[in-house]
């Protein structure tokens, strides 16, 4: 049963151009609800909020666009620096998204060129275990045709029980503006390595993948509509690690197309959208082909958003068929959507909703485990207020998953995807808080955020995902030189909550993981356009408990360890011309 506590939930946002670092890493952050270990050096381990997997995340992103779960390369992300705008909602956009939705949108914005003097954004990152990480993004245009051009790469050494790792991002995006119309095209190509650390029994992977799309836009007086067709490909290959024989590889490929349609009047939008997409996903196990998997699905939804009691409101309505359902009740499903928000100043918004996300492959074959709907119920209030000094946010938020997907909370995704999926067997409820603020007193600021969960327990998996958790900081501004230099120093402390192990191996018992605080300190320093930052994690030293076993000790049933104490160094710099 669905417990409600009167607890908080905020949707809060990073600052776009903060940072090196991508949309996953900033949510996995410590003291935030999508928590994961060492999300900074390593994207392998699966996107989460509250004990939600598959369907916990997706990203909006106009410039590379990637799958939301174990499909496709998320692991690839560009950095925050690139983007002109960041929105992070929780229980929006279901029912006009369809198939796929996620419970958390992050929106990333990038805006066209407006004049025809080039731009671009470099960004740096290196820190301990070998990490570097570099990128740039150029655009140049204006209203009429423009073109951006990015990649980003970055790789490390060994850290912690992890071995060598890598990846790259590399894309494009140009339009064309006619008259009324609008053509874009779009192209994204990621690679990726990740691995334990070398050993008989360590593990490792490859993967790389390419998706694209092409678009047209029409509007005039109100009116509008627009066409997209889409298509990506990606491979992934595991291995034994140290010589052995053992690998396999997953390939899958997805083509979609999308038709929408819009009428404004008088503040009033009339929104409908059709779409269809059809996907193909097989693995061979040392060269032995084994599972391949279909599915296709259709798509449709309408949705209003007028003025009402003195906000904005919205509400839509979508329904579809997967074919790949292997119960025939679960093909057809609707899925409503309501949201409401008023304020600039003083922020409102309530939201409710349904997320869909069909889980058709990678599944077990030894646990008999087949293809299911797993559906997300999930409402709730929000509430802010402030200027840039001092702000706050606050709220309540709350859900029911029925089919909720486990998966194995594991660094090297293709393994955790042999793994499989499971459905749990009961109704998952939860209800979520968080809160977040910030205030200043001149040179001087602090800021705190913070989360608390109650849910239901699970018998096919350990709450693996701690259950409350935050941080607080403080801040000191200064500058020198007459102010070209500019100087922002911060402590913090983050707390993370108790959560299981997840060991899958038989003869470890899993056990709960006390919670621990960890400790950072950081100096932002900006020079002109040049903006650098340094930082040191892990000032406690200790090197913490995962929930995963460190295959590198085998054959001792060993827990691996985070990282620990860990410098890192960044660097963003807008061009122009």
């Amino acid at each position: 049963m669905l417990s409600l506590t009167p607890f908080v939930a905020s949707a809060e946002s990073p600052a776009a151009g903060s940072t090196v670092s991508s949309l996953p890493a900033w949510w996995s952050a410590p003291g935030r609800a999508g928590w994961t270990p060492d999300a900074v050096q390593s994207g392998g381990m699966p996107w989460t909020f509250a004990g939600i997997t598959a369907g916990a995340w997706r990203i909006e992103d106009p410039f590379a666009p990637a799958a939301v779960h174990f499909g496709g390369l998320p692991e690839a992300q560009a950095p925050i620096a690139w983007y002109d705008t960041v929105r992070v909602s929780i229980g929006e956009g279901g029912a006009w998204t369809g198939f796929g939705a996620g419970v958390v949108t992050a929106d990333a914005g990038m805006r066209p060129p407006s004049t025809k003097q080039p731009r671009a954004v470099f960004t740096l990152a290196n820190g301990d275990g070998g990490v570097e990480r570099n990128g740039i993004l150029l655009s140049r245009g204006d209203e009429r045709s423009w073109l951006r051009v990015g990649t980003s790469t970055g790789r490390r050494g060994g850290i912690a029980d992890m071995g060598p790792g890598a990846d790259h991002l590399w894309g494009f995006d140009a339009g064309a503006r006619r008259g009324d119309h609008v053509f874009t095209a779009r192209f994204a190509q990621r690679g990726l390595g990740e691995s334990q650390r070398s050993s008989e029994a360590g593990l490792g992977e490859s993967g790389r993948g390419a998706n694209g799309s092409f678009a047209w836009d029409w509007r005039r007086e109100g009116w509008a509509q627009g066409v997209k067709v889409s298509r990506a490909y990606d491979q992934r290959t595991s291995f034994v690690l140290g010589g052995g024989s053992t690998f396999s590889v997953r390939d899958s490929w997805t083509n979609s197309a999308e038709w929408t349609a819009e009428h404004a009047r008088g503040g009033r939008t009339l929104d409908t959208r059709v779409a269809w997409s059809e996907s193909h996903a097989r693995r061979a196990t040392n060269r032995v082909a084994g599972a391949s998997d279909w599915d296709h699905t259709a798509w449709a939804a309408v949705r209003a958003r007028q003025p009402v009691l003195g906000g904005q409101g919205e509400v839509a309505l979508g329904g579809g068929w997967d074919g790949a359902m292997s119960r025939k009740a679960e093909r057809w499903q609707l899925s409503p959507s309501a949201a409401w928000r008023r304020g600039e100043r003083v922020r409102w918004r309530a939201f409710g909703e349904r997320a869909l996300t069909p889980i058709w492959t990678d599944l077990d074959a030894a646990s008999g485990q087949r293809s299911f709907m797993q559906d997300v119920w999930v409402g709730g209030i929000e509430a802010g207020a402030g200027t840039h000094g001092r702000t706050w946010e606050a709220g309540v938020s709350a859900g029911s998953v029925g089919g909720r997907a486990l998966a194995a909370r594991y660094p090297v995704r293709d393994v955790a995807m042999r793994i499989g999926w499971l459905a749990d067997s009961k109704r998952y409820g939860f209800a979520l808080a968080q809160a977040s603020g910030t205030w200043g007193w001149r040179a001087l600021g602090g800021d705190a955020r913070g989360y608390a969960m109650v849910r239901d327990e699970s018998t096919e998996q350990p709450s693996v995902d701690p259950a409350y958790g935050g941080v607080v900081g403080a801040t000191a501004a200064f500058k020198l030189f007459t102010g070209d230099l500019a100087v922002r120093l911060r402590a913090d402390a983050a707390w993370v909550g108790e959560r299981w192990t997840e060991a899958l191996v038989p003869g470890f018992e899993d056990r709960a993981l006390p919670g621990y605080a960890t400790f950072g300190v950081g100096a932002r320093v900006g020079v002109g356009d040049v903006t650098m930052l340094f930082r040191l994690d892990g000032l406690e030293n200790e090197r913490h408990p995962l929930p995963w076993l460190d295959q590198g000790a085998s054959p001792d049933l060993v827990l691996a360890r985070d990282s620990g104490r860990r410098f890192r160094f960044e660097m963003s710099w807008p061009l122009l011309n």
